[in-house]
């Protein structure tokens, strides 16, 4: 069932972890890396969520990764690692 949330990870390890944890209260998606270019396919499915998550690793790389997906819109959210 899809959930009105999603959470966008760095990386498939990241992914696979976050859905043991929170599988029953958000959709988990990887874009392959920090430095990921979107494709058309992503948007549509990003188009698709009410909110969107942005859970990139704590490093320059995710902090402009994140900068870049809430630039996008308001329905993201830049949500740095407190660590």
């Amino acid at each position: 069932a899809k959930r009105h949330t999603l959470v966008l990870v760095e990386g498939e390890f990241d992914a696979m972890l976050l859905r043991q944890v929170c599988g029953s209260m958000a959709d988990v998606m990887t874009l392959g890396g920090a430095a990921a270019r979107l494709t058309t396919s992503d948007l549509m499915t990003l188009a698709t969520y009410k909110r969107i998550i942005a859970a990139h690793d704590n490093d320059k790389a995710g902090e402009r990764a994140r900068a870049m997906l809430a630039q996008l819109s308001d329905r993201i959210t830049d949500w740095p690692p407190t660590e």
